[in-house]
């Protein structure tokens, strides 16, 4: 027996031999892996729709427009929660809540 993490994000004492039980009340079990893999495809398809209309490269206070809205260092983008960390010469450099980096060219 033991702790597992459920598609809502709630977590649900589960004997992993009673799979049956599982199903009929309509849980769904993700593997830590399957979990980490659809995050990034979330985090990879929005930046893949992100339209950046304008960049200012300034060191510290380099700042990107997107819908609008300018964005500086350190800012979260959209509603996922990714960080603007660095704007380079044709690159942004976002990161989510765990650290990890993902590079958008402009």
């Amino acid at each position: 027996m033991g702790w597992a993490r459920v598609k809502a994000g709630l977590r649900v004492w589960a004997c992993l031999g009673l799979s049956s039980r599982q199903s009929e009340a309509g849980l769904v079990l993700e593997k830590p892996e399957e979990r980490e893999r659809k995050r990034v495809d979330i985090v990879e398809t929005f930046l893949r729709s992100l339209q950046v209309q304008g960049v200012r490269l300034q060191g510290k206070n380099s700042r990107i427009m997107v819908d609008g809205v300018p964005i500086g260092l350190g800012e979260k983008v959209g509603s996922i929660g990714l960080v603007l960390e660095s704007v380079e010469p044709q690159k942004l450099i976002f990161s989510d809540s765990g650290g990890k980096k993902y590079p958008k060219s402009y």
